[in-house]
């Protein structure tokens, strides 16, 4: 039965949901870091207190480590659990172009971190009950559209669609803490 395979594989599913939240958060405080760094590299150029003129790219690179930028690895900045930052670099915002290099571009990034930071903290506040019984919802929307579209393709009667949904209703069963 249903409530079998559901008591069967909860403890299994449940850890899933740990490691998916987990996940998340910390995808979205790479994202932050990232975006966070860009902003603050370009307002010290634009406010000149990161010269490039003259500079190499080691000089470069010092300059940004003693200012405390975060190294990430080349080529590689999402966030991966199995990385091991195993080629860490500044390319991510020394290799940024020119023309990104100016105070609408700071604007643009401050409005990105802004919204990153409120989905951070709107994941920080959830359950992982909460995600699991989001994701029931989406599962039970996404089949009520698709016996809509079905009803209307096929003309289904009525009362096939409300034993249909009545069936629906009864077998989802929302998460709540053991």
């Amino acid at each position: 039965s249903p409530e079998n395979i559901i008591e069967e594989f909860y403890e299994i599913r449940r850890e899933f949901y740990v490691r998916r939240k987990n996940y998340l958060e910390e995808r979205l405080k790479r994202e932050l870091e990232v975006i966070s760094a860009r902003v603050r590299f370009i307002l010290e150029i634009l406010d000149d207190k990161i010269i490039l003129k003259g500079k190499d790219e080691e000089q470069l690179d010092e300059e940004l480590e003693s200012k405390g930028y975060p190294k990430f690895t080349k080529g590689k900045l999402e966030y991966d659990p199995k990385d091991i930052n195993s080629n860490p670099s500044y390319d991510y915002l020394t290799s940024m172009p020119i023309k990104s290099m100016t105070r609408k571009r700071v604007e643009e990034l401050m409005k990105q971190r802004d919204e990153k930071n409120v989905q951070y903290d709107i994941l920080k506040t959830r359950t992982i009950y909460d995600l699991w019984n989001e994701d029931l919802d989406s599962i039970e929307q996404t089949y009520q559209k698709h016996l809509k579209d079905h009803d209307a393709e096929l003309g289904t009667t009525e009362s096939v669609k409300a034993t249909t949904a009545k069936k629906a209703t009864v077998t989802k069963k929302k998460v709540t803490k053991a």
